[in-house]
């Protein structure tokens, strides 16, 4: 699920995103974050994981190889730095 896209004509120049996972989840929560290249994590249930980076295109949460039985939860938040002139 996408979760967060930089507008093409904004001028932000980082992003920092943490995603939390329920303790009471039965599976992982993975987080992918879409800047030159890919960055993926996986958050374990009742973690919080936290991604800092610049140039930031996209940001994705899933839950890998999900079948009728899982039950996943969490939070975000995500905090963009623009530059202003």
């Amino acid at each position: 699920m996408l979760i967060w896209e930089r507008e093409p004509s904004s001028s932000i120049h980082s992003v920092q995103v943490s995603v939390y996972a329920n303790p009471d989840n039965s599976g992982k929560i993975k987080l992918r974050v879409e800047s030159g290249h890919s960055s993926e994590m996986e958050i374990l249930p009742g973690n919080t994981a936290t991604f800092l980076g610049a140039h930031v295109q996209r940001i994705h949460v899933s839950v890998p190889n999900p079948d009728p039985s899982t039950h996943a939860e969490g939070r975000y938040s995500v905090t963009a730095e623009m530059i202003c002139h």
